[in-house]
């Protein structure tokens, strides 16, 4: 299980620190509020942003109140929250074709997470089949 726990940690360290780095270079080469420019800064929140929001933090405190119950599958759980709320920060903030990055890590998180929690359902299948055949 401290295995599991590493590599749970590892790739959520890997994870945000890769979001974190491409937000930062991406948010730095684009222009201000600028009608002329294709992808750009713009604000813009409404009823969608508002749901996803409050959907974001319901799920965050369901994984947050029941961490060791859902152990090994929390950190997986968690990447897939973080993609989302990545892609809500880049279509929240921007305009244009820039959104998309949103979108690429947002399916980085589910790739991610669901690999993740897919292999670690295989692994618990194997262990537990070992486990009724001693």
């Amino acid at each position: 299980m401290k295995k599991i726990k590493a590599v749970n940690w590892t790739c959520f360290i890997l994870f945000i620190t890769a979001a974190l780095g491409s937000m930062t270079s991406t948010f730095k080469t684009l222009p201000q509020d600028t009608v002329e420019a294709e992808s750009r800064f713009h604000f813009s929140w409404g009823a969608v942003h508002t749901l996803t929001s409050i959907l974001l933090l319901v799920a965050l405190s369901i994984i947050i109140t029941r961490w060791k119950k859902f152990f090994p599958f929390n950190i997986p759980l968690v990447i897939i929250v973080c993609g989302f709320i990545y892609a809500g920060i880049f279509l929240t903030f921007t305009t244009g074709w820039v959104g998309i990055q949103g979108l690429i890590g947002l399916m980085i998180g589910l790739f991610t997470g669901g690999l993740m929690i897919l292999g670690y359902s295989f692994f618990l299948y194997i262990r537990e089949g070992k486990k009724e055949v001693r």
